[in-house]
This record gives C-alpha cells, structure tokens and sequence, in this order.
C-alpha cells in the first residue's frame, strides 16, 4: 500500500501538482475544489479574487476525464491559474474595475486565454486591480487625499497585501500577486506598461516576469499597446517560466508578436539552471537609484545589494559596479511629460477599440468621455472621493495614429534603450542589470524590456510606518517584503529566468516572511477516502470538508456601498 504525501497549496510547485495528478492522488476536481475553499477563507481580508469561474469544477471533471482517457496534454493540464480583470474571457466578465463594463460580454476569450485553456489549465477565476491599470486617477503615492490607492477597484474593493492588515499591495496587477503570495492558484497571468506586475510581485514576495511587449500576444486586454505587455507571476522562477512558454508565442491578433526574432519559444523552464550566474556579467546601473515616480533606493536595500553582490560573486558571476546608465539623467528630465503622449494616446485608442468589440454593452460605454461621465455618476465608482485625473488627461489625448505620438514614443525609447538600458549593456559587455525593484521599471518600459523580479528581502523590525499619500495603505512596514530586479534586452527572458533562477535558489529568501493571514485548507481537507483506490493518505480527517456548490459565480467583494449599484 503506496503512502502519499500530498503537496501543502501555500508553497507547493506545478511538477508537484503534476506528480500527484498524474499518480492519481488527487483530481483536478479535488485541486480546483480546495482552491475555492482557500479563495473562500481569506478573500474578504484581502480582496485579491473578483469573480471565480462558474464552470471551473465542471472544466476540472471533464480535463480529469480526458487525462483518464488520452493521457495529459502537458504539465498544466488540470492546474488552476487565475487571470487579471482586465483580459478578457466569455465566461466571465472583464470589467478592469469598474462598473461601466459590468454585465459587458465579448465575442471571443483573449489570446493568452485561449493559450491557457488549450494547455489544459483551468482559468480559476479574476484577480481583483487597480483599477483601469492605475490609469484613473492621480498617482497613487502623492500627497493628494483625493487620489485612489493601489489596488482598489468599484467593482473589486481594496486589495491589501498580506504581510500587514494595512499593506500597500501595490500595483496594478495586486490581486494577481496577492492571490498568487497566499496559494489561491498555482499562478496568475497580469499585465503591465510600468511596474504593474513587478511591484506589486515584489510587495507579495512572489515571481514575476514582465515580457518584451510582442512576446505575448495582447488582444483583448486592456492597455496601451506601445509599450504594454502581459507577463505572469508564480511562487518560482521555473513555475513563472512554465507560464510564460504557455501564453508567448506569434499570434495573428497582435501584429507586435511578429517582432519575436526567433521561430519557436522554448521551454523557458529548461533555462533554470543553479549554475547559471558562472561566468555571467552583470551591471548595477546605480545613477537610477531614484525614478520618476519618486521612488529612492534606501538604506535597508542597499545593504541587501551589497550581500547580493557577494552571494552572485562567489557563484562565479562577473558583477560591473557601477555599470551606469549613460543618458538617464536626459531619460529623468524630459521623458515623463512625452511618456504621457504616447501612453494616454494608446490607452484612450485600446480602450475604444475594446469597447467597439463588445456583444453586449449595458451601461452603451462607447468613448473615454463616456467613461468618465459614468464614473463620475455612478455612486459605487466613489467620485469624487477618488479623482478622475488619470480619464480626464486620457480623454485629452491625441489620436494614437498622430505622428507626434509616436515621435514622442520613438524618442523616450531611444533615450531609455540607446542612453540607458542598451547602452550599459554594450559598454559593459553586460549580460543583465540588476535594481531594486522598486526603481527597476521605468526605463524598462520606455526601452520595451524585459523585467524579472525574484524575492529579495524584508524590512526588519523597528522599521517606520510609511502610508500612501490617501493615508488608507502602508507602503512599508516592518516585514514588508521587496524584491530584486533582472533586466535585460528586448526577448532576452532566457537569460533573465536563468540568473534570477539561479539566485532564487542561492537565496530562497521567499522562505523568510510571515503572512499575517494565511488559508489553511489543504487538499486533504477536501478529499474522500473512497476515491483513494489503495492510497492510504497521512493525515486524512475523518470527515471530508466540502466547498458548498459545484457550480459558483461568485463577486468576491461585498461591501455596504457595493451591493447595489446605481446607474
């Protein structure tokens, strides 16, 4: 009689999950059942899940029977994932967050869903953001009271991070990351034009990978195309990359995608190798300790670089300190007005163009100007609480076909690759920059980069509180996490899985933190005894806890001012 140790959700990997699906262990049906009892526990804390798929169980049954039948299609088969509320799906809404898209339906699922479900993962559910992307209201870290704040959303409520009751999730991607930091799925898919996926993995101590914009295919999600790209996020770099050769890929809905310079994409997993920083030269551009969106590198990081720097030194790595930016100092004057241009010129085009693609449209939302005439009218929207800053410029913007648009695009570009990222990589002979996260993204968006961030470090004991400029979240706390940032060419995420892989496996510092809130049901929570088939399992109760209904389709937020919506 074979004894079975079955895998602990909170920290538990795809090979795994794989292992016990293909010895039969466990079902899809039982994993899919166990994540919505963990969703169940803990999202009306956090906030991190919108809506779960009403079809995920009966989805798992028939991936169960398939993989009885033919075998399993590859190593996501049967593995819930959840996805960003801000890609669209047919069989749940896509709202980005407000409630002028809610009760909207689209003709088909985007690309990177369509990718995801021909794998044979099971698209769990939407993750809660910020909403519209951070696009609409004012910078969400300034002083003014009338901003909105990392993670909110009408339609999803307040994300909060899970190392404080009050934690900054950051964002947009917050409940992507959230969700994925607590075990609610294996992995989550976001998306990002500035930081959207690798800050707020850094604030939830989980994996993110940012993409060159082109290596996913973007239809049907909402953000501007220039320099927007959808990426994932995972526990780990050899998950996170699983993911990611999942979803990447030519695709005939986003003509960006014909910029990948190589025929196939590989398996990015084969990439992960603990040996990968030997020999490898890499650059710490410290003149861009400071960015745009004022964001400073302190003192807690600086002491984790210097231990970074010696951790990848004695693994063989070539580390080029200081391997500067060569024009960041024109990038951090000049670009921030220009970056404006192109990126509310892109998001005003994107967003039309959704909307113009939509079967059903309840509340006729058809231009940005409509969009803000609801928001402002709509009182779950929480105007003018929460300002319309970001709409109000986008409403503004130029036609995203203007030639000064994309002479404004082609000119941040060439100062953020060709006077930054680029040139510090040809100076130095570079194969990767390494920066705190926190301060990693921009130049990276503007140069369509690549970005990987891996767990780092946690603030430690005594550190100051430090809120957000609505004075609602806590941006740093004792025991906020942060994380470290691999930067690279453009379709150079090979070598970025590779050494932050590598890294990761030095340093495991994802191990080190403590959740304030953590779900504790695990698949044996969920399992009978009588579909073991000659399995004895360690600790099984002896009496099954069952997540009611097989069928749910739930909206995960319920607050006072949210149960009914006036429009």
């Amino acid at each position: 009689m074979q004894i079975v140790s079955l895998p602990q959700l909170s920290h538990t990997t795809l090979s795994e999950l794989q292992d016990g699906l293909q010895s039969g262990a466990f079902t899809s049906e039982d994993l899919v059942r166990t994540y919505l009892k963990r969703i169940e526990e803990v999202n009306d804390r956090v906030h991190a899940v919108v809506e779960v798929n009403s079809s995920a169980v009966e989805t798992a049954r028939a991936l169960d029977e398939e993989r009885r039948l033919h075998g399993h299609r590859g190593p996501w088969h049967g593995v819930p994932v959840l996805i960003k509320d801000s890609i669209a799906t047919t069989d749940m809404e896509n709202t980005s967050g407000s409630y002028a898209l809610s009760g909207a339906t689209i003709d088909r699922d985007a690309s990177v869903v369509q990718r995801l479900r021909a794998a044979g993962a099971i698209v769990l559910g939407t993750t809660n953001l910020s909403q519209w992307g951070n696009a609409r209201s004012s910078d969400a870290n300034n002083s003014y009271k009338s901003q909105s704040s990392n993670g909110w959303s009408a339609t999803g409520g307040q994300t909060y991070g899970v190392y404080h009751v009050k934690q900054d999730p950051s964002g947009s991607s917050s409940g992507s990351a959230v969700a994925t930091s607590l075990g609610l799925a294996l992995a989550a898919v976001g998306n990002e034009t500035d930081g959207s996926i690798i800050c707020p993995a850094g604030r939830s101590a989980v994996v993110g990978i940012k993409p060159t914009p082109g290596l996913t295919p973007r239809d049907l999600v909402i953000l501007p195309k220039r320099i927007g790209t959808v990426g994932v996020m995972a526990q780990t770099v050899e998950d996170a990359a699983a993911l990611l050769t999942v979803i990447a890929g030519a695709c005939p809905h986003d003509r960006r995608t014909e910029e990948i310079p190589f025929d196939e994409i590989p398996d990015y997993r084969s990439f992960c190798r603990r040996s990968a920083l030997r020999g490898a030269r890499i650059g710490i551009p410290r003149n861009a300790f400071q960015n745009n969106d004022g964001n400073v590198v302190d003192a807690v990081e600086l002491a984790a670089l210097e231990e970074t720097i010696s951790i990848m030194a004695k693994a063989g790595a070539v580390i080029v300190d200081p391997a500067e930016y060569p024009e960041y100092a024109t990038f951090f004057a000049k670009s921030p007005s220009m970056k404006a241009v192109y990126n509310n010129a892109d998001w005003k085009a994107q967003f039309e163009d959704y909307v113009a693609r939509l079967t059903k449209n309840p509340q006729n939302i058809h231009t940005i100007s409509d969009l803000v005439e609801f928001t402002k009218t709509c009182p779950a929207e929480e105007y003018p609480s929460r300002n319309i800053d970001g709409l109000l410029h986008i409403e503004k913007a130029l036609s995203a076909d203007d030639p000064s648009v994309e002479a404004a695009f082609e000119q941040v570009r060439q100062w953020a690759m060709e006077g930054c990222i680029q040139g510090a990589v040809q100076r130095h002979q570079l194969d990767a920059l390494i920066l705190p996260s926190g301060v990693s993204t921009t130049v990276a968006a503007a140069a369509c980069c690549p970005v990987i961030n891996v767990p780092w470090g946690y603030y430690p004991k005594g550190t100051p509180l430090v809120w957000n400029g609505r004075g609602n979240l806590l941006l740093r706390h004792e025991n906020t996490p942060f994380g470290l940032s691999f930067i690279g060419l453009p379709f150079t995420e090979h070598k970025l899985i590779a050494y932050s892989y590598a890294f990761e496996q030095l340093t495991r510092v994802r191990d080190r933190g403590k959740q304030y809130i953590t779900p504790t049901t695990e698949l044996d929570d969920v399992l009978d005894s009588s579909s073991t088939n000659n399995t004895e399992w360690q600790d099984l109760p002896t009496q099954e806890k069952q997540i009611p209904g097989s069928n749910i389709r739930i909206h995960l937020h319920m607050t006072a001012s949210q149960d009914t919506v006036n429009v």
